[in-house]
């Protein structure tokens, strides 16, 4: 089982070009601006390819954040890399 998957397979992932394809929620662990760790299930709302962010919605806070592709540590228990 791989245990990495690169950055631009993320983002097909959370984010499909088809906007049919249902989103689904995932485990992620990211790091902010400010060096602080979050983690939790959300689900991809849009991403923005111009400035690199995804824009989450966490499901068990309901909290909406933005965060920059290139924070991403790890998505559904993969390492991410850039």
């Amino acid at each position: 089982m791989q245990k990495q998957i690169f950055l631009k397979a993320v983002r097909h992932l959370l984010d499909p070009e088809d906007k049919n394809i249902p989103r689904n929620p995932f485990d992620i662990i990211c790091c902010t601006l400010d060096g602080h760790i979050v983690s939790g299930r959300a689900v991809c709302t849009s991403s923005y390819f111009e400035n690199d962010t995804l824009n989450l919605k966490f499901i068990d806070s309901g909290e909406f954040r933005t965060i920059h592709a290139s924070l991403l540590l790890w998505v559904n228990k993969k390492e991410v890399m850039l």
